[in-house]
């Protein structure tokens, strides 16, 4: 910015004396005293009779011109010495006038025009030798959109005395303009009269052009900044957050007109703040990129995460700030934490298929080793087939229609004479395994027993349709040529269906013989049906938290190893166990009574097994974590309480903590490891060991109130 005019100068210009005439009368002035002296001699000398009077009178007249004589020959020679100078100064001032492109010009307001030196007229547009220039003409070269300002300009340091500086453009005789400044101050006469003006005009042309194009690139850098699907950022040397593209106004509903510096660090979580100002602190110190995860609050209230990238800018060598962007990464992380959660579902029902199959090989029967590796196949095989489905859908679910076709479908032939029909309907992930073995089973019975076992006449027609609740209704009905009576007696098959249904699935069956066939009904709550297909809703984590199941968490779980063999004479001692699937259940239920323990249950959810320990008081227990979707943490605690033992039995590794530690055993288990268990659990008394609860750092999920773990 230019310095502030000097204040008007008040002069008189009739007044005024030249340097050099001052420097004349400073040298004659000690020779006016030498004519007085000699007259004053010359008339001492007539007075005594030493001189006439003609003599005096020559005497003084010599003495006079002498004095005179010698004083103009010394004005001259300084003169000529000042004039010299002058004419130095004034050359070495037109030379730094045109190098520094510097034009000078002057206005005598008693004058209709003014007057300006040849760089003047150059940079004005008009000629160099014009010499003088009238206001209109001077109004003439004056770009039309600056002419008006500059004339108001001019008006207020004559009239008012306010400063004159003022940037315009002037028209040149090729049809260009260039931008000059302009400054000038005022002289006025000592009764305070405008008198002159006297002013300079410098070339800022290349100035001004540099000016717009900088305004033009940071209007370009804004515009791509603002419009870009991220976030941009620029900071200052001394850490200061100088420039947030409209984005992040946008997503954080702050007012563009508020300084980036004071919202950017309360709008980042709390829990994220220290370590967000640490990576800052160092990066500008060592002045190298970083990158780092963040929590942004949006406009809402919800927290998402982001990617703070930036890079150290230089100019010159010179280290100027950050450029940075934020990227939204909200769904790459929750793509991570579903991969995660994915990964240990996966383990833990891996787990869970192996627990099952040794359960099968536990509960099956037969009257011969070829059907009991018959029965034994067909059950492992239609687990199998469940497992794959549900790895298809991400463990979402599977379409009944395909649980029925796939089961039929193992039977060579049989199809043939199947009628399906029903509604678009999914079967939910829980539901899945169980459903499979339910159909699993009636299709083995109709085929040794009812429609598909051979008969031209048999026929199967399976046919579903929703419920007013929302569940399903499943109708099997089979049709054989001949008549056909109950069995005499309930086989493992029926147990099995019935069980699988009452207890794991929560619905209800019944079977019907009638003259031609069986006919069997099924229902299903609606909590386990949907009307999506199992590709519409890949994402195991959001079935999970729907279901109000939790994921687990680190945990001290240690299988025990199979080294102890069971004991030779185990007392008889009680055992509730607690687990949601009914073949599992079935399993740990033979190995118990095998090793000679009485088994109190199966208890398939939180209510039964609380009921149960209402009712019953066990020696120890078994405690499945994950109950069809609910924490079996206040079963847990009802057993701490009664001072009983108990040890988890679950598929995960790193178990849920329920705030109160036990042991833990991995399925599939062993009936070695049971009885290690077991045996250490009745050897040991209860204790208060109750340990405070702590946060599963599986999952952010994001709401109103912020972030909460699940």
């Amino acid at each position: 910015m230019p310095s502030q005019p000097p204040a008007p100068t008040t002069v008189d210009p009739h007044a005024e004396e030249s340097p050099a005439a001052r420097a004349l009368a400073r040298r004659l002035a000690p020779l006016v005293a030498l004519p007085l002296i000699a007259g004053a001699l010359a008339g001492a000398l007539a007075a005594a009779g030493a001189l006439n009077l003609p003599g005096a009178i020559a005497l003084t007249a010599v003495a006079g011109g002498g004095a005179v004589a010698m004083a103009a020959r010394g004005a001259v020679r300084r003169l000529a010495r000042l004039d010299r100078d002058r004419m130095d100064s004034e050359e070495r001032f037109r030379i730094f006038r045109r190098e520094a492109g510097i034009g000078m010009f002057e206005w005598d307001l008693s004058q209709p025009y003014a007057t300006g030196t040849p760089e003047y007229f150059a940079m004005m547009g008009m000629p160099r030798d014009k010499g003088t220039f009238t206001k209109e003409e001077w109004a003439a070269r004056v770009h039309p959109d600056d002419r008006a300002r500059a004339g108001k300009a001019v008006e207020a340091l004559v009239e008012e005395g306010r400063p004159y500086d003022i940037e315009f453009r002037t028209l040149m005789p090729d049809g260009s303009c260039r931008w000059y400044t302009n400054r000038a101050v005022l002289f006025r006469t000592r009764d305070g009269r405008p008198a002159r003006i006297l002013g300079a005009m410098l070339d800022v042309d290349d100035l001004k052009r540099t000016e717009a194009q900088v305004r033009e690139r940071e209007r370009m850098f804004r515009r791509m900044a603002d419009d870009a699907p991220v976030t941009v950022w620029l900071s200052d040397a001394e850490g200061r957050l100088v420039f947030l593209s409209r984005s992040y106004y946008a997503y954080t509903g702050h007012d563009p007109e508020k300084p980036p510096d004071d919202i950017w660090l309360g709008s980042i979580h709390p829990d994220d703040r220290p370590a967000v100002l640490a990576v800052w602190e160092h990066a500008n110190r060592v002045r190298e990129p970083f990158s780092i995860d963040l929590r942004a609050r949006r406009h809402d209230g919800i927290w998402r995460w982001k990617l703070d990238t930036a890079t150290p800018r230089f100019e010159d060598d010179r280290f100027v700030g950050f450029i940075g962007s934020v990227v939204d990464i909200a769904a790459r992380k929750e793509a991570e934490e579903r991969h995660e959660l994915l990964m240990r579902e996966v383990d833990h029902r891996a787990k869970n298929v192996l627990a099952l199959v040794l359960s099968v090989l536990r509960v099956t029967r037969a009257d011969s080793m070829k059907a009991y590796v018959a029965a034994v196949e067909g059950r492992v095989e239609a687990m199998a087939r469940a497992h794959v489905l549900l790895a298809e859908s991400y463990w979402y679910g599977a379409r009944l229609r395909r649980l029925v076709e796939d089961e039929l479908g193992s039977l060579r032939g049989g199809a043939a004479r199947v009628e399906i029909e029903g509604p678009a309907v999914t079967i939910l992930a829980d539901a899945v395994q169980p459903m499979t073995i339910v159909l699993h089973e009636l299709v083995t019975n109709a085929a040794k027993h009812g429609a598909l076992s051979g008969g031209e006449a048999g026929s199967l027609s399976v046919s579903w349709a929703r419920t007013s609740e929302g569940g399903l209704a499943v109708e099997w009905l089979e049709t054989v040529g001949h008549p056909v009576a109950p069995p005499s007696r309930q086989g493992f098959g029926r147990m099995l269906i019935e069980t699988l249904v009452a207890r794991q699935l929560g619905g209800t069956i019944t079977f019907t013989w009638a003259e031609n066939g069986l006919h069997c009904r099924l229902s299903l709550p609606a909590a386990l049906v949907s009307a999506r297909a199992p590709d519409a809703e890949p994402d195991a984590v959001g079935e999970a938290e729907a279901a109000g199941g939790g994921a687990p968490s680190p945990g001290a779980a240690v299988a025990a190893p199979d080294t102890a063999p069971p004991p030779a004479e185990p007392p008889r001692r009680r055992v509730l166990v607690v687990e949601d699937d009914v073949l599992v259940a079935l399993g740990l239920e033979q190995m118990l009574e095998d090793l000679k323990y009485e088994v109190i249950g199966p208890a398939h959810g939180v209510e039964d097994a609380l009921a149960l320990l209402e009712r019953e008081r066990p020696d120890a227990a078994l405690l499945d974590i994950n109950l069809g979707g609910m924490l079996s943490t206040a079963v847990a605690r009802r057993l701490h309480k009664k001072g009983i033992r108990f040890a988890y039995c679950t598929g995960y590794n790193d178990r849920e903590d329920t705030g109160i530690e036990a042991p833990t055993i991995i399925k599939p288990v062993s009936a070695g490891q049971l009885s290690k268990m077991l045996t250490a659990l009745l050897r040991n008394p209860a204790t208060d060991r109750t340990v405070p609860v702590r946060p599963s750092p599986v999952a952010w999920t994001h709401g109103a109130g912020g972030p909460s773990r699940r």
